[in-house]
């Protein structure tokens, strides 16, 4: 089970992996703007999480600290604080976080939903049915589907790791969602596993890494770590229910490479130079849905820059160009491999206004300052 251990670790490092792009700049019709910059007073590993509309804060986290840090629009650092282990204030492991009814909120492994205040204190605890567990880290908490809570399902029953061909052939076809109704206490599954995809070929591709994007009430987006491609549901009574799958049909695109599921023990030794392309992030904003990926490079490049090192691949992962693909709320495309800026680290936040907080990469600009420097970026189109 060694390999596939090691291969959801640097997977889970590669899909944090920053948005950067070395590309020239092109003429096109949508372009990103920076409309605003924050300077925050901060010196360490920084990683923007969540913004909450209500109060205007920004969570960060020291991703080598595992400190929290919440923010204002000025760059001011209000709050911060560690998630404990023992104490009062314990938590098991935090699967994911966010921000839920402007409480920072963690998905704890076992012990279910838990809300803090900004100081770091139990508030608030949802106790989900017992006896589950994920095997990776989420892209976020849980939502709200009218009184009842959205998350990403966890396994439950039997499920044994030590058989990984019978886990993953359910993997690939179960559904992707879990809804906790807190009035009955009771599960039921939602938004099954779209058709058609690269998951139903009989390989192995390891852990899926699914990133779910709110459109709003009635329509959401998934997305796998695997495709080039986002995935439509909308909601009919109480459940998502697919609809359509959009291909983003990346020209000159690396493609992901799988092993027989049965030989899924070799899918490190086979894949560490299959540097693919992917998507890395998908906003829904009020006038466009904003795309960012990678075109991955060939295996002769991959092979020359391949290093055993997490951190020195993980780095060479970051300097590939990124791109961006722009499609109407219909998700009609309306232009793609759009460069994204140069030395820009683009999150999953946005804020307010609609624009994507990027971190300014120092390492790009070979500077190493006393302070952390934010953008507020707008995809925007010439007239």
């Amino acid at each position: 089970m060694k390999y596939l251990f090691q291969i959801f670790w640097l997977f889970a490092i590669l899909s944090a992996c920053s948005s950067k792009s070395d590309s020239g700049n092109l003429i096109s019709d949508y372009h990103f703007i920076i409309k605003d910059s924050i300077r925050i007073d901060y010196q360490g590993n920084f990683f923007m999480l969540d913004f909450e509309p209500e109060s205007g804060l920004f969570l960060a986290r020291n991703n080598r600290t595992e400190e929290y840090l919440f923010l204002d629009d000025f760059g001011s650092i209000l709050h911060r604080f560690n998630l404990q282990q023992d104490g009062p204030n314990a938590i098991s492991m935090a699967q994911g976080v966010g921000f839920l009814d402007s409480k920072f909120t963690v998905m704890d492994s076992n012990k279910g939903i838990i809300q803090f205040s900004n100081d770091g204190e139990i508030v608030h605890q949802i106790d989900i049915p017992k006896e589950y567990f994920y095997i990776n880290g989420l892209n976020g908490v849980a939502n709200w589907f009218g009184e009842e809570l959205m998350y990403y399902r966890p396994e439950r029953g039997e499920v044994s790791l030590e058989n990984p061909i019978s886990f993953f052939k359910k993997l690939y076809q179960s559904p992707l969602l879990e809804i906790f109704d807190l009035k009955t206490k009771t599960i039921r599954n939602t938004m099954e596993f779209p058709p058609g995809t690269i998951y139903e070929d009989g390989n192995f591709y390891q852990w899926t890494f699914p990133s779910l994007v709110k459109v709003s009430e009635e329509e959401w987006l998934i997305y796998f770590l695997a495709e080039r491609k986002y995935h439509v549901y909308h909601k009919e009574a109480w459940e998502l229910v697919y609809q359509k799958t959009i291909d983003l049909d990346i020209a000159n695109a690396v493609n992901t490479i799988g092993v027989p599921i049965e030989n899924w023990e070799d899918y490190y030794e086979k894949s560490k130079f299959n540097v693919f392309g992917r998507i890395e992030r998908l906003y829904a904003l009020d006038e466009e849905i904003l795309v960012v990926y990678t075109k991955g490079v060939p295996e002769d490049i991959a092979r020359t820059n391949y290093s055993e090192n997490m951190q020195e691949r993980a780095e060479f992962i970051n300097r590939i160009p990124r791109y961006a693909a722009v499609l109407d709320k219909s998700h009609q495309m309306l232009q793609k491999d759009i460069p994204l800026p140069k030395g820009m680290i683009f999150s999953t936040v946005v804020n307010n206004k609609g624009q994507i907080i990027a971190l300014k990469d120092q390492e790009y600009f070979g500077v190493e300052e006393d302070v952390v420097t934010l953008y507020k970026v707008e995809i925007g189109k010439s007239n």
